[in-house]
């Protein structure tokens, strides 16, 4: 079977329901701000092994972030969002957290513009990664199936302290 996007969110349902349980989404939307932060800092040190590393956390904890937000990750990375004016990844995260965030306080819009507005963030987190590694002559699939596929052995239950 062929590497997808569509496989791994499935895998990695069940894979963090049996290592976390049941958790608020915000766990894999803090998840993915922290690795922002850690891509940063690996494209500053110009750590190769860290930035691919990084890139695959973020897309694990968006697929966690979909799953629990009834999103499709496979769709998200569809939608094209070609922005014409410039974010870096930590706005375009600020801006998916001010969504959720006011989504769960029930102000400043209707969920649905919320979760509309999450849903063009993520994809939008989406393709900036995705052009990253396309202008950095990376497979973006590569990275991620590499990563998950270590990721996915992991046992936390087991072994909270290394999940090996």
């Amino acid at each position: 079977m062929t590497f997808s996007l569509k496989q791994m969110q499935a895998e990695h349902a069940a894979w963090s329901q049996f290592n976390f349980g049941k958790h608020p989404a915000w766990h894999p939307l803090l998840g993915m701000v922290e690795e922002i932060g850690e891509l940063e800092e690996a494209i500053v040190l110009k750590n190769e092994t860290e930035i691919k590393d990084s890139i695959a956390d973020i897309l694990i904890f968006m697929s966690d972030f979909c799953t629990y937000m009834n999103f499709d990750l496979e769709e998200i990375s569809m939608q094209k969002v070609h922005s014409y004016r410039f974010r870096t990844r930590s706005s375009i995260i600020g801006r998916i957290s001010h969504s959720y965030l006011k989504m769960d306080q029930g102000i400043r819009g209707t969920p649905e513009q919320h979760r509309n507005d999450i849903s063009k963030g993520l994809s939008e987190l989406y393709e900036n990664l995705a052009l990253y590694c396309m202008y950095h002559d990376e497979n973006l699939f590569e990275i991620l199936e590499d990563t998950w596929n270590k990721v996915k052995q992991r046992n936390w239950k087991n072994n909270p302290t290394t999940g090996e």
